[in-house]
């Protein structure tokens, strides 16, 4: 049975990663996460200043991430239709794994409780290449998928039960990511984030 979890390469350059990462490291604008998961993040569209140049290529990147999930699909072409025609993109984190202080996401899924449960889609491009701290999903009680890190790209997958992964441990240097979930449009929610992804989408063609 199709897992529906997707790897696509080259998301986004090697070049542009590197500057990602070090955008990230020069930046005072992060937030240490040590509770059940142990990681630094900062959210892109909260220092929106900051991030002007990088977050329309990112929005753009995952643009296309969505409409390569959609045409993988394993369905017939009627079926695909009933993807959602109406979607927001969550605030886009970008997140460091340190080796140094053990940092990790143990297993988890993404969809938990009512404040997520409008995500349908998660999504992650990786920024470095690394030989640890690699994605690993459970497919069934004997296999498991394992996905590693490679600058530029891309996995795809629901993030509801049983979609249950975890954040392996890098070893001998940091690991990055980004980090991102389609979510339904739902009745009275604030939708900033899809006008800003409109936004952004807008100002990339400009360009």
């Amino acid at each position: 049975m199709d897992n529906m979890i997707r790897v696509y390469e080259n998301v986004l350059s090697q070049e542009f990663c590197q500057k990602l990462i070090d955008k990230f490291e020069a930046s005072d604008d992060k937030t240490v996460w040590n509770d059940y998961r142990k990681f630094t993040d900062t959210l892109l569209l909260e220092n929106l200043e900051y991030w002007k140049h990088e977050i329309p290529i990112c929005l753009d990147g995952f643009t296309k991430i969505i409409e390569r999930y959609k045409n993988d699909l394993p369905w017939p072409d009627q079926h695909k239709k009933l993807f959602p025609k109406e979607y927001a993109l969550e605030g886009i984190k970008l997140k460091k794994y340190s080796p140094d202080a053990g940092d990790e996401f143990p297993w988890h899924v993404d969809v938990a409780t009512g404040e997520t449960s409008s995500r349908m889609l998660a999504f992650f491009v990786y920024l470095d290449d690394n030989d640890a701290g690699e994605t690993e999903f459970i497919d069934s009680r004997t296999s498991t998928t394992l996905v590693k890190c490679v600058s530029g790209r891309a996995v795809v997958f629901p993030p509801m039960f049983p979609w249950v992964h975890c954040g392996k441990k890098p070893i001998k240097k940091p690991k990055y990511l980004l980090q991102s979930y389609l979510h339904y449009v739902l009745p009275n929610q604030d939708n900033s984030k899809q006008k800003l992804e409109s936004q952004a989408r807008l100002s990339t063609k400009e360009k």
